[in-house]
């Protein structure tokens, strides 16, 4: 699996921690959700990963620096 794309899905609440198992993934689209909290950290591991939107949801915190 190298691309997700779960944009326009109607998603509520928190990015699922479970995502950051998703080691082969290189495109991850959360956008035009209703995501909330912050980004998971365990996303950092996730090192073939080259693009990851988020935009157009609810989240706060710090963005993790990404050095995929």
């Amino acid at each position: 699996l190298q691309q997700v794309n779960l944009s326009h899905n109607h998603l509520i609440g928190r990015i699922p921690k479970s995502l950051s198992y998703l080691h082969e993934v290189e495109s991850l689209d959360l956008s035009y959700n209703s995501l909330n909290g912050s980004i998971p950290v365990g996303l950092l591991e996730l090192h073939p990963l080259e693009v990851f939107s988020v935009a157009y949801n609810n989240l706060f915190g710090r963005v993790p620096d990404f050095k995929g």
